[in-house]
């Protein structure tokens, strides 16, 4: 009983050859053995390798089998993966649905904690707008106190207080002398 060769895809001489498609990224199979039997790729017990891989399938009457491209380039987001769940749904895939499901429930979560985060800074700028409101209106009356203000009574006002401020600093220097004296006493 002679051994199974394996080469690369185009090696003369060898039993099965292995390799990359030509169109695609998927697997491609050569059965470069003699007889009738029906050449193809399947399960071994509960793996689910060769369906992963997309070469669980037969060559049928030919030789070759070209396996599926499993590693599309796609954008991720929700519409992608709203319609990975429709296809999967449709063809009745398990673990499409299941993966699918996986995908749609961390975009809910995204989802979700982004319209928090709006939220919160959707009344960080409402907070900041009456604040702002209230400052205006605050600037507004002082302005307002400003220019109707009466010149002579406003002079009369400052040195009235000017007065009373020079008085109470007086006082207290004197309390301070008393009590410094009596301390030294």
């Amino acid at each position: 009983m002679a051994g199974l060769t394996v080469g690369n895809l185009g090696d003369a001489g060898t039993d099965l050859n292995i390799g990359l498609a030509l169109d695609g990224n998927g697997f491609q199979f050569e059965d470069n053995t003699v007889g009738a039997n029906n050449f193809q790729v399947v399960q071994l017990g509960l793996s689910l390798a060769a369906t992963d891989l997309g070469i669980n399938t037969s060559a049928g009457a030919g030789n070759v089998i070209i396996g599926d491209d499993q590693v599309q380039v796609r954008l991720e987001g929700v519409c992608t993966h709203l319609r990975l769940l429709r296809d999967a749904l449709t063809s009745n895939n398990e673990r499409g649905i299941t993966f699918a499901r996986e995908f749609v429930e961390n975009d809910l979560t995204t989802t979700t904690r982004a319209r928090a985060d709006v939220a919160v800074r959707s009344q960080q700028v409402e907070d900041q707008q009456k604040q702002s409101a209230i400052l205006r209106l605050a600037e507004q009356t002082m302005l307002s106190n400003l220019q109707e203000a009466d010149l002579t009574e406003v002079i009369t006002r400052f040195t009235q207080l000017i007065q009373q401020l020079e008085g109470s600093l007086s006082v207290g220097a004197q309390n301070l002398r008393l009590s410094l004296l009596n301390f030294l006493r």
